[in-house]
């Protein structure tokens, strides 16, 4: 499932240093947390990245483990490269071995992923200096409904009368604090609806990171902000 619980675990104990004095079975937790590259390039990257920095600046065999996954997601050039083009453009934006390293791959990238993606990274580049280089690349229009823009998708790919109007009841919640009632507490819900945003095209991942950040707020039973505050746009 794309909310990849394990993985946002792993984050939260390497945020906490809980394996500080045991490599071993920090290295477990980095390749753990290395499966939100599987996920949305949506703000919860930039916390992955940063948890991951201290690690693999002082550990080669971790480093390799990022360094590896980062390689696959950029070769797959899929939703995936775009989530490792924004771990990167977190790591660009510090100081020290990691971030120039992060910077130089980034410079090489702007030769090499597809235009559709470039795209997607000169959204991410309003959010990160390091990725300044794709900056060239007009971004598209901020998204400022992403329920709409989700519904029209599935309108559009063959989804029922029914489904649609539930993923519109569905998309209104999702600015709702978590103690009031609400269809996204059922697990049943979310994993649909996950499965509608796995299948989105490249045009619309933005608003699939900006749905997608909403629902593992709700999956976690955090406070959540309306979609509209989604930084993509």
């Amino acid at each position: 499932m794309l909310i990849c619980p394990g993985a946002r675990l792993s984050i939260d104990m390497l945020d906490e240093d809980v394996a500080a004095k045991a490599p071993a079975f920090e290295r477990l937790l980095v390749q753990q947390a290395l499966g939100l590259v599987d996920t949305f390039p949506g703000n919860d990257i930039d916390r992955a990245a940063n948890a991951l920095l201290g690690i693999v600046s002082k550990d080669p065999q971790a480093r390799a483990l990022v360094d590896r996954r980062i390689e696959q997601a950029l070769a797959a050039q899929k939703r995936q490269a775009l989530v490792a083009i924004r771990m990167l453009g977190t790591w660009a934006d510090g100081v020290g071995a990691t971030p120039a390293a992060a910077r130089q791959r980034i410079s090489r990238l702007t030769a090499e992923v597809r235009d559709d993606l470039k795209v997607g990274a000169a959204r991410l580049a309003g959010l990160h200096r390091g990725l300044s280089s794709f900056a060239t690349t007009p971004p598209p229009d901020a998204v400022h409904d992403p329920g709409k823009v989700i519904t029209e998708y599935m309108r559009g790919t063959g989804y029922g009368a029914d489904d649609i109007a539930r993923a519109k009841r569905i998309f209104a919640d999702l600015g709702r604090r978590i103690n009031e009632p609400s269809e996204l507490a059922d697990p049943d819900v979310q994993e649909k609806l996950v499965a509608v945003l796995d299948g989105l095209p490249v045009k619309d991942w933005p608003a699939g990171s900006a749905v997608y950040d909403q629902l593992v707020h709700w999956n976690e039973r955090r406070p959540v902000a309306t979609p509209e505050t989604e930084t993509w746009g």
